[in-house]
């Protein structure tokens, strides 16, 4: 740096130079505050599908480490989940398979995504509760 230079880097007198490096930082600054428009945040949404319930009420009291829960028990809910991000779905399924329980659904997953216009062939992955990767569309069919 110069000796009485109190512009930084840009030497006294440079004013040309100056605004070019000006210049730069605002073409620099405004390509980056078009840059959110451009790309676009896809669509995420979550509906819950009904796989059934449980055939009677459990103890609740295993799900609080304070023991807030004791002597309770509340009927379960077993969902499915169909997760859109963008113009792909996922199944996250923690149901029952229809005729497998009394308290399992009555309407299918197969029919429930077809009264959401969606066929098996449009869901890329499709998970059970424990399974630790995604099955294929075939996996819903056979549900």
């Amino acid at each position: 740096m110069q000796p009485g230079n109190i512009h930084g880097s840009i030497p006294m007198g440079g004013a040309m130079q100056r605004n070019r490096y000006l210049l730069a930082i605002a073409a620099c600054a405004s390509a980056l505050v078009g840059l959110p428009a451009a790309a676009q945040t896809p669509e995420v949404t979550l509906t819950r599908l009904d796989c059934g319930t449980d055939a009677a009420p459990r103890d609740v009291a295993r799900f609080s480490d304070t023991f807030a829960y004791k002597d309770l028990k509340l009927p379960f809910t077993f969902s499915c989940y169909l997760i859109k991000h963008g113009d792909e779905y996922m199944v996250w399924d923690t149901g029952f398979v229809p005729g497998s329980n009394p308290n399992a659904p009555k309407v299918s997953l197969v029919d429930q995504l077809a009264q959401l216009k969606l066929t098996p062939g449009q869901i890329k992955c499709y998970r059970r509760l424990r399974n630790r990767r995604c099955s294929s569309a075939k996996a819903i069919g056979m549900r």
